[in-house]
């Protein structure tokens, strides 16, 4: 198992980007309980969302053109383009995804997005190698990086979990084959239904889920952070992701089960916060409920 280094720095917005609020709790360390209890069959899958604002350089004063006092009233111009009627615009109630029903990109972009959305997709047996089998025929693979179809295959699936929440595109750390991050992918009967990936983190803080704030005196140590995890609709609320999250436990540092609150989360979403409470979180004596995360 291939050991893992830290990620770049300048991919995640800072906390005051992400919303995220940092206030004190008072003897944190020394008044946390175990909140999640054994693990259920009734998880949810996650996809954390990280973003950064856009910026627009503009022109300094000496680069602009000089103004010229018009002589005349110059004659308005304007933009035809054609307009298309709310009719035209489909939303599908199965995978949320909107798209232009008369555009045939549009329409096949959408039926690759909701095949591999609800469904999975197809995974070779040589594209990982096996981390955990289960009597069921299930299986959990490590994706080998460094293998060329491999790693397209994880871009699409990739692809359709930043579509669905919005996000970003955030594949630097596990995509060049380093030891900064890895994939897990889940399998049944040849095709991939889930993905975990996880990337080598330091530290964090605790997060409260009851208020959205970052416990911002105590920090926490922690080994590996979890950027983002996914289960296709088809196959949610079966013990998917929980699965996913144990083989990050036992597979990830060689020799070891990382310890649970040394796994952390990067800003999740609210499916995904209910994935955490159950996996990893503490409760206050305050009464917060607690996770920890990483930015």
């Amino acid at each position: 198992m291939s050991k893992v280094v830290k990620a770049p720095a300048t991919r995640r917005a800072t906390r005051s980007q992400r919303g995220m609020t940092p206030y004190p709790l008072e003897n944190l360390t020394s008044s946390l309980s175990i909140v999640s209890s054994s693990p259920s069959s009734q998880d949810s899958n996650d996809l954390t969302n990280v973003s950064s604002p856009a910026t627009s350089p503009i022109g300094s004063q000496s680069e602009r053109a000089p103004y010229v006092t018009p002589t005349k009233q110059r004659k308005t111009l304007t933009q035809s383009h054609f307009s298309f009627g709310a009719k035209d615009k489909k939303t599908c109630t199965e995978c949320g995804m909107s798209y232009m029903q008369h555009i045939p990109s549009d329409v096949k972009l959408h039926n690759k997005h909701h095949k591999v959305q609800t469904l999975g997709r197809e995974w070779k047996e040589e594209w990982g190698s096996v981390v955990m089998t289960f009597s069921n025929g299930d299986c959990i693979m490590e994706v080998k990086a460094e293998v060329a179809r491999a790693k397209t295959a994880t871009l699409e699936l990739m692809e359709v979990v930043n579509t669905e929440l919005n996000a970003p595109d955030d594949n630097e750390f596990w995509i060049k084959g380093t030891d900064s991050g890895v994939v897990y992918v889940y399998v049944v009967d040849g095709i991939c239904v889930g993905l975990v990936s996880v990337e080598k983190v330091k530290e964090g803080r605790w997060f409260s889920l009851d208020d959205g704030r970052i416990v911002s005196t105590v920090p926490l140590q922690l080994m590996v952070g979890i950027n983002r995890v996914y289960v296709a609709r088809k196959y949610r609320r079966q013990g998917i992701a929980l699965r996913l999250l144990t083989a990050v436990r036992k597979n990830t540092v060689y020799g070891m089960d990382i310890p649970k609150e040394q796994i952390a989360w990067s800003q999740p979403s609210f499916s995904g916060s209910k994935l955490a409470a159950k996996f990893n979180a503490r409760r206050h004596k305050s009464g917060k409920v607690l996770i920890p995360v990483y930015t």
